[in-house]
């Protein structure tokens, strides 16, 4: 697997893993979010890490409406905030 690949926790038989084995899964989702701050000079570039699976998604899903209503997202001005919420799992 290349670097530019992804990897489907769904079908790889590395995210499986095995709890009656206690064997825990070698892989898991995580979203690495890159951002310029033009506005604060020689900090250069912030990161924002989460392996929240909603969080990845709600991101995701904002940035591709933004792609197809401007065509493209790079030097695109956008506010991001952090909200507090109640927290969900994919097990409920």
């Amino acid at each position: 697997m290349s670097p530019i690949d992804t990897c489907d926790p769904e079908t790889c038989p590395q995210a499986a893993g095995d709890p009656e084995l206690g064997v825990r899964s070698q892989c898991r989702r995580v979203m690495n979010l890159l951002s310029t701050l033009p506005s604060v000079p020689r900090l250069g570039v912030w990161q924002l890490d989460t392996s929240e699976f909603y969080s990845i998604v709600n991101v995701n899903s904002y940035l591709d409406i933004i792609r197809g209503f401007c065509g493209r997202l790079h030097s695109i001005p956008l506010t991001l905030s952090l909200e507090s919420r109640e927290g969900k799992t994919l097990y409920r």
